[in-house]
Order: structure tokens, then C-alpha cells, then sequence
């Protein structure tokens, strides 16, 4: 394995099979009507590396709506309320883990206890 160039802001994957996994889910997101918001492919350059990625407009037809990607690819929901954002959130058979960003620290705390997550972070992801 080669060292990493030192403008790199994020590794590679752990193989190019989870870099292609990864890939066929954000292809299946595309063919299916997603939007790619940012990213989308993989840079040309050696090594597992998948660009980060934000798909939007991903519906239930599409992997990426039910399956979780770990890598570098986020899906970006709108919802109309905090109860949509919820049952969007709890229908997920995904749960380890959740964060709330609220200005209010009420309803922050009102809606990490409504979540069905073993760990939640309020205004931070880590």
C-alpha cells in the first residue's frame, strides 16, 4: 500500500469490492430518479477511494433508501416536521446510532428520546 498523498482529507475503502458495493448503490440510487448532490463517482487515482457523495431525492424503490452505507456516501431527507423526521428515522431497521441538530435544546432532548437508537448525539456526531 502506497502512503497517502498529504492533501487527502479521507482514505480509501478497505477493498475495491466495498468500493464497488458502495458504487452500485449510488448507481442504483441514480437510475432510480436520486439526485447526486455532490460526488458520485470515484476519483482516478489508485486505491479503493469513492468520492464523498450526497444523494438527495432517494425513495423506497432504491437501495440506498433501506441499506446502510458506511463509506463515504450520505442520503439527505426533507421532511415536513419533527414527527415526519421520526417516523423517517424509526422506520429504519438500522439504529445504532443518531444525532439531533435543533437551535431549541428542549426539542432536541424531546426528540432524542422519541428516537429508537442505542446512542444519540444532540448538535454533534461524534
Amino acid at each position: 500500500m502506497s502512503a497517502p498523498d498529504p492533501g487527502t482529507d479521507f482514505g480509501p475503502l478497505v477493498s475495491e469490492a466495498a468500493a464497488n458495493g458502495l458504487m452500485a448503490q449510488v448507481q442504483d440510487a441514480i437510475d432510480k430518479g436520486a439526485t447526486v448532490t455532490a460526488g458520485g463517482s470515484r476519483p482516478n487515482r489508485p486505491g479503493a477511494f469513492v468520492s464523498p457523495t450526497v444523494l438527495t431525492d432517494v425513495t423506497p424503490a432504491m437501495r440506498a433508501y433501506h441499506e446502510e452505507l458506511f463509506e463515504p456516501v450520505a442520503v439527505v431527507h426533507r421532511v415536513a416536521s419533527i414527527d415526519e423526521a421520526l417516523e423517517l428515522a424509526n422506520g429504519s431497521p438500522f439504529g445504532l446510532g443518531g444525532a439531533v441538530v435543533h437551535t431549541d435544546p428542549a426539542v432536541a432532548l424531546e426528540v432524542a428520546d422519541r428516537l429508537d437508537v442505542g446512542m444519540v448525539w444532540i448538535n454533534s456526531a461524534e
